[in-house]
């Protein structure tokens, strides 16, 4: 918290000590903007960001220990004027900020509130990081790739309508579901939680030509179970943030036993040949996705320990 809060600081003082001529500061609960656009467009980003702040405070209100601490927004006039801030890709999340020293400003322009609204998804992934970092770093460093995934393209929709957010699947989302149904492609529930990131992109890849794409089922899977049959069903109700939880859990119990391990233990002999090197990192690897593999099956062990087989089976049926 304190670097964080040094780094804040840090962040004001420049940007208040170089607002360029036309620009403001606006204020919100957990957010501090400066920006160069119309009020009411700096007021829907600031409406955007602070109901992320809240949906997420409610959603995931028993997980994490810590404060998710405040943020800063870049609002520009438009896309031209944004695109000195930005290295890389237009949004927020792809393109980090050059004149910052980290990635504590969100810069949009009016076009992104406004038209197309792309800024509003990824301003939402955005926030998320942060309050997961905030409140539980040790849980979303650690999570599965259909969690990561799943819950990035699910905010990744998500528009403020009313003081709501409405997390409605785009198009795309719901074509790819419907090819997976009727051509047998749905991956099963149990392979989803216990997927690793390679499987999903070698089924990805088998799919393809079909349309059945591997991230769309991860993405329906986590609106199935945060506001889907999923979330009132007995056999999965607040599973999601159980898996979260088991997370974090097994993460801090298998570094305990590496550091365990590590004492004591003869020091690995360094490769002297390119070949040795190659098989060290050959086998680095191997094992790497061996205890990828072993973590995901114990946190569905964990997280899922009071299914039966019937259980699964009425899962499944619901899920397809």
């Amino acid at each position: 918290k304190k670097r964080r809060d040094a780094a804040m600081k840090k962040e004001l003082d420049h940007g208040r000590n170089n607002l360029p001529k036309g620009w403001r500061e606006v204020k919100s609960k957990n957010f501090t903007c400066s920006t160069h656009a119309e009020a009411k467009y700096t007021q829907r980003a600031l409406d955007q960001a602070e109901g992320m702040r809240a949906w997420l405070d409610r959603t995931f209100s028993g997980l994490g220990e810590g404060e998710a601490g405040p943020l800063l927004l870049r609002v520009c006039l438009d896309s031209k004027e944004q695109s000195p801030f930005h290295s890389g890709s237009r949004g927020g999340m792809g393109g980090w900020i050059v004149f910052s020293s980290s990635d504590l400003i969100y810069t949009t322009n009016q076009e992104d509130m406004g038209g197309d609204l792309f800024g509003l998804g990824w301003m939402n992934s955005w926030v998320m990081r942060h309050w997961f970092d905030d409140r539980a770093p040790d849980i979303f460093d650690s999570v599965p790739t259909w969690i990561r995934t799943g819950l990035d393209g699910y905010v990744d929709n998500g528009v403020l309508l009313k003081g709501r957010f409405d997390f409605r699947p785009e198009g795309y989302e719901i074509r790819e579901m419907r090819v997976a149904a009727k051509q047998s492609a749905l991956m099963p529930v149990r392979e989803l939680l216990k997927a690793d990131y390679e499987e999903f992109r070698k089924f990805d890849e088998a799919h393809k030509q079909a349309g059945a794409g591997a991230w769309s089922q991860c993405r329906a899977l986590v609106r199935y179970l945060i506001d889907g049959p999923g979330a009132s069903d007995k056999r999965t109700k607040g599973k999601l943030i159980e898996v979260l939880k088991v997370c974090g859990e097994v993460r801090k119990e298998r570094e305990a036993a590496d550091r365990a391990g590590a004492q004591g233990a003869p020091a690995e002999k360094p490769p002297e040949t390119e070949e040795e090197e190659e098989a060290l990192a050959k086998k680095r690897s191997e094992e790497w996705k061996a205890k990828e593999k072993a973590f995901l099956e114990e946190v569905v062990k964990r997280a899922f320990k009071d299914l039966t087989e019937a259980d699964w089976a009425a899962v499944e049926r619901t899920w397809r």
